[in-house]
């Protein structure tokens, strides 16, 4: 896809558009009270995807920076999904200096071979060993 632009300015964010979108219409979020994705975006890493100005995806880095980072609220807009631009933003998300040789961890439903291209595996002794959920 031509014109698409990725950026962690949170000033450039189109608010509306990601609470619209998680809130409304993710099926991980939906419900998730505005007030805690206001706040999750603000204690984030955050990059938006954008095409000709106009912000058309969103994904949330939560991290130490040091050893961990966790992958969360990832979308592209509807009308713009299986377009090949989910795979650029996770290629653009694997340029980040400051993410690489971290541990990386997200979780999914419905994505595991998109996600697998870029070396997410379900079939991890550390998944199935360690990690625990509360």
């Amino acid at each position: 896809m031509n014109n698409i632009e990725f950026s962690d300015d949170k000033s450039r964010l189109n608010l509306d558009l990601i609470i619209g979108y998680l809130h409304n219409e993710s099926y991980w979020a939906k419900g998730r009270p505005v007030e805690k994705i206001e706040k999750s975006i603000e204690n984030s890493l955050c990059i938006g995807a954008y095409r000709d100005g106009r912000q058309i995806g969103f994904a949330r880095v939560v991290t130490d920076f040091a050893t961990v980072y966790y992958l969360a609220d990832i979308f592209i807009i509807p009308e713009l999904q299986n377009k090949g631009i989910g795979h650029l933003l996770m290629k653009h998300l694997d340029s980040i200096d400051e993410l690489r040789g971290l541990r990386g961890i997200l979780t999914t439903q419905t994505a595991h071979s998109f996600y697998g291209k870029f070396g997410y595996s379900r079939e991890n002794d550390i998944v199935q060993h360690r990690i625990m959920v509360r």
